[in-house]
């Protein structure tokens, strides 16, 4: 039997009236339109479906004499291509439709404004659900564009909005929160929200937070006056910034706390993992690292390091401990309830302990345990936890 390779060229020159040398400029090769209809054909499975029927249809012995009388050649024995020829296409169609799969992933993958949502754990999914049912989530939600008019004031502060070598337009930012949404938490409730871009915000009691509807390309702001914790979902070129009235946090996937509180002129800002950069109105800057906290007042930011440990709390709503000392504990129970913590001696402080509490049960049964565990008296009230003999 011939190569049917030999006759199909045979065939090509003989209805086309052309040598290999003109083959150059052959009309029939396709244009880049044909090309990219045929990419569209390959990426839909139904027509790979069609074309793998019509080949179970086409009579290739009479296609093979066909052959034979154009090409006048006398005898020709039709191979059975039938079935190889349909796996040839099922398999050929695969792999075009695989490698178009591969190399949008990469694309998608290697995009730098591609934002990733965050990882949520179980603690923080339980910790949603428990505040929900324990009647402690409450908040007023109000949209329009009047959100735009409350920004236009506090946004005039703001000489740096980003990071220390990023710089933004007041006008843009508050263009962006014409259709923007604002998030009042009553004054003993707290409330989860997931942002447009996938970012979780814990926000604390008497907190707000105003974000737009959609967040621009190349930035992600929201306003803050309170106190929350964010968990910002990752992108590389992708800023996401929160601002107050004492500074400007920008990160690009982190989780940090941010305690503003409203009317006053000052800022603390504790990074638990991540990267953060905290920059004032008046130009000064400073750049984070896990386990350290910023304080900001006026012109004057002091970094320090700062035990993570009432922030986690706070976010998950529980903490288990073994020998602890009595400080720290009462560090994050403070944090929990927002009340200081004062002790009549600071050797009460260093009293270790272990145990168990949950943020969603209430403050009077926490503290008869300690008092339990440690023979110690400890009272609440007008804010004030005090720890004493």
């Amino acid at each position: 039997m011939k190569d049917p390779v030999k006759y199909s060229d045979h065939l090509f020159r003989r209805l086309t009236n052309k040598n290999d040398s003109n083959q150059d400029n052959n009309p029939a090769v396709c244009t880049e339109d044909g090309e990219e209809e045929l990419l569209s054909q390959l990426r839909d499975p139904e027509y790979i479906d069609s074309q793998i029927k019509e080949m179970d249809r086409f009579n290739t012995s009479r296609a093979w004499r066909h052959v034979a009388q154009v090409s006048n050649i006398q005898q020709i024995t039709p191979p059975d291509y039938k079935k190889r020829n349909r796996h040839w296409l099922a398999w050929t169609s695969a792999a075009a439709i695989i490698a178009l799969l591969i190399s949008l992933a990469a694309y998608l993958y290697n995009d730098p404004m591609r934002i990733t949502p965050p990882d949520i754990s179980e603690e923080i999914s339980q910790a949603m659900a428990r505040c929900e049912q324990s009647g402690l989530s409450g908040a007023v939600i109000e949209k329009g564009n009047n959100m735009a008019k409350s920004l236009s004031g506090n946004t005039g502060r703001q000489k740096t909005s980003t990071t220390p070598d990023t710089r933004v337009k007041d006008n843009d930012v508050v263009a962006d929160m014409l259709n923007a949404t604002k998030v009042t938490t009553y004054y003993d409730k707290e409330f989860w929200l997931t942002l447009p871009d996938g970012s979780i915000v814990h926000l604390a009691s008497n907190t707000r937070l105003i974000y737009p509807e959609k967040f621009s390309d190349g930035s992600r702001d929201v306003y803050l006056e309170g106190e929350a914790y964010f968990i910002v979902a990752k992108s590389e070129a992708c800023r996401f910034t929160v601002h107050t009235a004492a500074a400007t946090t920008t990160v690009y996937g982190t989780e940090f706390n941010v305690s503003a509180p409203a009317g006053a002129d000052s800022c603390e800002v504790v990074l638990v993992k991540g990267s953060v950069g905290v920059a004032t109105p008046h130009g000064e800057t400073c750049m984070l690292r896990p386990g350290e906290g910023a304080e900001i007042n006026g012109r004057d930011i002091t970094v320090s390091d700062v035990d993570i440990t009432p922030y986690e709390a706070w976010n998950t709503g529980r903490i288990d401990f073994s020998s602890w000392p009595l400080g720290k504990i009462m560090a994050v129970i403070g944090k929990w309830y927002g009340m200081k913590v004062t002790f009549s001696d600071e050797e009460y402080s260093h009293v270790e302990i272990s145990g168990s509490f949950n943020r969603y049960d209430s403050l009077a049964p926490t503290i008869e345990s300690i008092e339990v565990i440690t023979g110690l008296r400890i009272t609440a009230s007008s804010g004030i936890i005090t720890v004493s003999k």
